[in-house]
């Protein structure tokens, strides 16, 4: 079978199936594909510390520990970077409530009363009888 070349709708069926083939293949060998980049991302940015040490003169035992000690502390100061900031938002969450109670509030004038709906008490009492109290 040929495809014309030319036939812009042939092409574009062409490079949409093969995007669809690719997205789907990369999907299902996910769970081998994730240790694999990451294993080459990690040898890209730990390979200029390793030939420095190697060039040095230090042992490759010692190396290998000392790049994994590098990658432990780096992990380690991301957690506690998240860790901080996952705190941080935590303690915020009451001014958030806060402020969205006053956003309905204010939404809920807009909408129309039914006779048995009530926009503003339904979405009062989501809102104030799963009231989440944080102690500080």
């Amino acid at each position: 079978m040929s495809i014309n070349r030319s036939s812009l709708p042939a092409r574009i069926l062409v490079y949409s199936t093969f995007v669809v083939i690719l997205t789907v293949g990369m999907r299902e060998l996910a769970p081998i594909l994730i240790p694999i980049f990451f294993s080459i991302f990690a040898a890209l940015i730990f390979t200029p510390h390793i030939r420095w040490l190697n060039s040095k003169g230090v042992s490759g035992g010692l190396i290998v520990f000392l790049v994994i000690l590098l990658f432990a502390f780096i992990v380690a100061v991301l957690g506690v970077v998240v860790a901080g900031a996952a705190i941080q938002f935590g303690n915020q969450i009451p001014i958030y409530q806060t402020n969205l109670v006053g956003l309905i509030d204010t939404l809920t004038h807009y909408f129309p009363q039914q006779e048995d709906i009530f926009l503003n008490s339904t979405l009062r009492s989501i809102n104030i009888n799963h009231d989440l109290s944080y102690e500080k």
